[in-house]
């Protein structure tokens, strides 16, 4: 779930600024509609994990999780407005209510006691180094898609541009990504100086660049939870022996 859900959020968060143009707070609360509907649907989850074997829980909502992923990612266009995400936004956030809570369940039901705080740290920990991958492994997918969309684009948009400006418009766009590119409202994703009369053309050339890289970029994290969801199905039932302990223990206590 750490390389999914940062695997989602990093090229998500820059597209919003950088493409959509909206301030870090807007596009917080853009995104804040993903924690609520996990908020309503980690309430039934919960009650609901006691009842059922926590996979029936887990997979739905891994699979709500990347269908919600897969929609965002259809719905991101340079010209996309912030509302366009909002059924994406909702679905993956009621996956996610289904997640969590029966993950723990199912990896601290058949422990002793003791354990369960050591097994819950183990999971963190793992969550943790999903994210640090994540970081690295969509972070350098995400750039190498976008420096060759950014020369492609480049070379599209020259043509608009007077003959003695277009091999530097390219060559431009075409090491800007090597050199970073920077997130916030009304950036167009280099640090190159450009001259005012291009800059419209540059924004343009950034936007598309950006959106045609993250595109394959989110089937990375959509990939990663759907195997999860089919690695869950394997997911054995609580041992009855283990029930039987876990009684013991509650009758002593």
């Amino acid at each position: 779930m750490g390389f999914a859900i940062l695997g989602i959020y990093l090229p998500l968060t820059i597209y919003l600024q950088s493409v959509l143009g909206l301030s870090a707070v807007d596009a917080g609360l853009t995104i804040a509609l993903q924690p609520l509907a996990m908020i309503v649907s980690s309430g039934v989850a919960s009650s609901l994990v006691q009842k059922v074997n926590g996979k029936y829980l887990l997979i739905p909502g891994l699979l709500a999780l990347a269908a919600g992923t897969a929609y965002l990612d259809w719905a991101a266009h340079a010209n996309s407005g912030r509302w366009d995400f909002v059924p994406g936004l909702v679905i993956s956030g009621l996956g996610m209510g289904c997640i969590w809570t029966p993950v723990f369940s199912m990896a601290t039901r058949d422990l002793p006691a003791p354990l369960a705080g050591v097994a819950s740290g183990v999971i963190n920990t793992i969550q943790e180094l999903g994210g640090v991958l994540a970081s690295a492994v969509v972070g350098a997918f995400l750039q190498n898609r976008l420096a060759l969309s950014l020369h492609d684009q480049a070379v599209a948009a020259s043509g608009s541009l007077p003959a003695p400006y277009r091999a530097p418009f390219v060559d431009g766009f075409s090491n800007a990504a090597h050199g970073g590119f920077e997130v916030g409202a009304g950036q167009t994703g280099t640090t190159v100086q450009l001259p005012a009369q291009v800059q419209e053309i540059a924004h343009y050339v950034f936007t598309h660049a950006f959106v045609d890289a993250m595109h394959p970029t989110l089937i990375l994290p959509i990939a990663v939870l759907v195997l999860a969801a089919a690695s869950t199905a394997f997911v054995r039932s609580r041992r009855a022996g283990a029930v039987r302990v876990h009684e013991e223990e509650a009758a002593v206590a």
